[in-house]
């Protein structure tokens, strides 16, 4: 357990909207809605090399581990992309099974595993 709980707000994107383009009628624009803080603890990089599993065929260039409250996993799993200090990861919605959620035992918190988009 760690000593000292430091505290990060990140910011996460809980919808697109996709727009016909008006001029040619085949090609959808993504327009970003607003993003929405969320104050996490204990933020921590994670070198590909740390990493239990990896996956074939995807380059892992970052990964980030934070604690989140239970009750703002909900909210999470919505989510589209989330920005950490300015960098994107993607999102529980948009992810191709790189997005844990583990629960922790007789915590209020969970443990969230975000890789680099």
């Amino acid at each position: 357990m760690v000593d000292r709980e430091e505290y990060t707000t990140i910011l996460i994107l809980i919808k697109k909207e996709t727009i016909d383009d008006p001029e040619e009628g085949n090609v959808e624009l993504t327009k970003e809605t607003n993003y929405i803080p969320i104050k996490v603890k204990n933020l921590a990089s994670i070198k590909p090399e740390q990493l239990n599993w990896k996956f074939y065929g995807k380059d892992i260039t970052e990964a980030k581990s934070f604690l989140i409250a239970n009750s703002k996993v909900s909210m999470l799993k919505l989510c589209h992309e989330i920005k950490i200090n300015g960098v994107t990861f993607e999102g529980y919605k948009d992810s191709t099974s790189q997005f844990t959620i583990l629960p922790l035992e007789g915590e209020d918190d969970s443990l969230v595993t975000v890789f680099r988009k």
